[in-house]
């Protein structure tokens, strides 16, 4: 029954949905007249209200788009491959739950963080969780990419939801409704806001979680230093995808398109990257160029390269021999160049879409002026852009790329195209704008790493070497690699004086570290030991934030060296159960900030050098690690080889003056 529920979404009819619908609505209406709360709140009208809230809604999700059909809708029901979540790594012990998110997970008033990294199909698993509330539920599900709130607040936000067309919900009813605990509210995209707008929507989410009573928030972003906190809130990330799921994906693909790529691709699954279908839109991406050239990509950057290639060249994989003419008169090479300007305007202009029509014509004509390609007019390019080469999408009024790691790749192309990409990339990468520029720059490290490593590993060699006199102890390369990369508090607290859950492995009532009174902090990670002093029991916790600056593997392994004895970390721990040196050391019940005159006093203690082993353990600080097809050990600073690295840049340098110095 429930397969032919989600099924039966992804049918335009109206009819077919109200008629599915119809049974949610009159629970609805009958849950209202329980709660009408002395005559405040109408029956029949609100059933009609969210009758069609809930109609528009699911319409909403019921289709997606992807990289291998880029001029198609998908239907959701036909396309998703069912993702695992699990709980991140909070316990010293490595417990990593899995847990789905449904209607009996999500109970009223928890709220869930899903942060993982671009194409691991957040935005498609978003429309598949409020399938699930909208049909298997009693709550309303509120679906809102965050990215088209612009400077609306969340309430409002979630209030505009529920309008009509030329009627408003009233916000006193919304507000009863809310008291109610009748809503789950899934925030999709808090990376896509802008920088700018993203610290008063933390702050508006984290208000709604603290007053929101039993209403439930699910947020997903990337990773980023700024986050929203949630109350009451467990972190989760996506699992990677198993050659079984990636299989089961690319074959939904050629079911959709009665063709045989996925299957004709994965009979060479013995050639296939592992980390190449780890991730939903890997597949998509992996499926496409095998189905333009039956080759596969040996770089990520290829991929996209390959993409390009096909929808300019007009290879539609449901169309065999068909290609569009092209509006815009612009040839492979001037088309390329005016989509890398576009891509880098828009990332400096901090957008992920254009609001309207209008807005990316705006935005053609100004680059035009500035870039040698030159169409015919910029509705014909932007024309183009959306048939042609299909790069972008219309939604509603809304224009935007197929995926924003489209925008994010062209964006590193024009990077390495610059006449001064050098001075271009050291301009961002020390800018207030450098994190959104993350992904652009893992890009620019896959299409011309000597470009990455003159610039941004050039900066953390010379960090290193410009801090550090001399090569330091362990205990000191620890702690400075560790100050490098996050921010980390260490604290020690009586357990009775906390809420532990420890049969679901997920949660402890412990404050939030603070810089100041001001500035709250986002804790990526928390890890707990349990101990005891003088008999009474205890906890160390260890809080770890998102990474300070972005820094990829190649980066890592060029400024530091594996640690020796990481190995024996664990069992040091495990064996640490007298919690009474670290409370002599950090006092009770508040956490300090690693950099604080009474750790750097005792680097040197044996309780501290194992935290902080531990802390480079942690996924707080690999969190730009995770996609290695093979496992990082711990690593430390070295400014021993920092130098050297330098020393390579330098000599580099100098080989390519001397053979200028050939050319009279």
């Amino acid at each position: 029954m429930e397969d032919e529920l989600v099924k039966m979404i992804s049918k335009p009819a109206a009819s077919v949905i109200d008629a599915v619908l119809s049974a949610k609505i009159e629970r609805i209406r009958a849950w209202s007249k329980e709660k009408d709360l002395n005559g405040q709140l109408d029956p029949d009208k609100l059933s009609r209200v969210f009758n069609d809230y809930l109609v528009r809604t699911a319409n909403k999700v019921a289709y997606v788009t992807s990289i291998a059909f880029p001029q198609s809708k998908l239907s959701l029901s036909d396309v998703y491959e069912p993702l695992l979540l699990c709980v991140g790594n909070d316990y010293f012990d490595d417990a990593s739950d899995e847990i789905i998110l449904n209607d009996s997970s999500v109970e009223c008033g928890l709220n869930f963080l899903i942060i993982d990294h671009a194409g691991m199909g957040k935005t498609t698993y978003s429309k598949h969780l409020v399938s699930e509330f909208l049909f298997k539920s009693e709550r309303i599900p509120i679906f809102i990419e965050l990215r088209v709130l612009q400077d609306t607040d969340l309430v409002d936000g979630i209030a505009n939801e529920l309008d009509g067309i030329g009627s408003n919900f009233s916000r006193d009813l919304l507000f009863k409704l809310i008291n109610l605990g009748k809503f789950v509210i899934i925030l999709d995209g808090f990376d896509e806001v802008s920088v700018d707008r993203q610290g008063k929507l933390a702050s508006e989410i984290y208000e709604f979680s603290v007053k929101g009573g039993k209403n439930s928030v699910v947020v997903t972003s990337r990773p980023q230093e700024k986050l929203p906190q949630l109350i009451n809130s467990t972190k989760l990330s996506f699992k990677p995808l198993t050659v079984e799921k990636a299989k089961s994906l690319a074959l939904r693909y050629d079911k959709f398109a009665s063709i045989d790529v996925g299957e004709r691709l994965f009979e060479t699954v013995d050639k296939l990257p592992e980390n190449f279908i780890e991730t939903p839109l890997l597949v998509s991406l992996l499926y496409r160029t095998f189905g333009f050239n039956g080759a596969i990509a040996s770089r990520l950057s290829t991929f996209y390269a390959e993409v390009y290639d096909a929808l300019y060249k007009g290879h539609d994989l449901t169309k065999s021999g068909f290609a569009r003419e092209k509006l815009s008169g612009l040839d492979f090479e001037d088309f390329r160049k005016l989509v890398r300007a576009m891509s880098f305007f828009m990332m400096v202009k901090k957008l992920t879409s254009f609001k309207s029509w209008s807005d990316a014509i705006d935005c053609i004509d100004q680059l035009i002026k500035l870039v040698p390609a030159k169409p015919t007019t910029s509705a014909n390019f932007l024309n183009d852009l959306l048939v042609s080469v299909p790069l972008m999408v219309k939604e509603g009024r809304e224009l935007k790329f197929l995926h924003k790691t489209i925008l994010e790749y062209f964006s590193a192309e024009y990077l390495v195209y610059s006449d001064k990409s050098s001075d271009l990339v050291n301009k961002i990468f020390n800018s207030s704008a450098s994190e959104s520029f993350n992904k652009t720059f893992e890009f620019l490290n896959d299409i011309n790493s000597s470009l990455y490593d003159k610039t941004i590993t050039k900066y953390y060699a010379q960090w290193v070497c410009d801090k550090y006199v001399d090569q330091g102890t362990t205990a000191e390369n620890m702690f400075n690699s560790i100050m490098l990369l996050s921010d980390v508090f260490v604290g020690v607290w009586k357990f009775d004086d906390y809420k532990i859950d420890n049969d679901k492995h997920s949660q402890c009532d412990l404050p939030s570290p603070e810089f100041d009174s001001d500035s709250q902090l986002y804790i990526n990670t928390q890890r707990y030991r349990y101990g005891d002093i003088d008999g009474v029991k205890y906890i160390f916790s260890i809080a770890l934030s998102i990474l300070k600056k972005n820094i990829l593997i190649p980066t890592w392994l060029d400024i530091s060296i594996e640690l020796d004895d990481a190995s024996n970390v664990e069992k040091k721990i495990e064996e640490k159960l007298d919690l009474s040196d670290a409370a002599n050391i950090l006092g009770k019940n508040k956490w300090v900030f690693i950099d604080s005159p009474v750790i750097k006093a005792n680097l040197e203690n044996d309780f501290i050098v194992e935290a902080m082993s531990f802390a480079l353990l942690s996924k707080g600080l690999d969190i730009s690690l995770q996609f290695s097809s093979k496992e990082i050990p711990v690593r430390v600073l070295s400014k021993d080889k920092c130098q050297r690295f330098l020393k390579n840049i330098e000599d580099e340098d100098s080989r390519i003056m001397e053979i200028e110095s050939l050319i009279k």
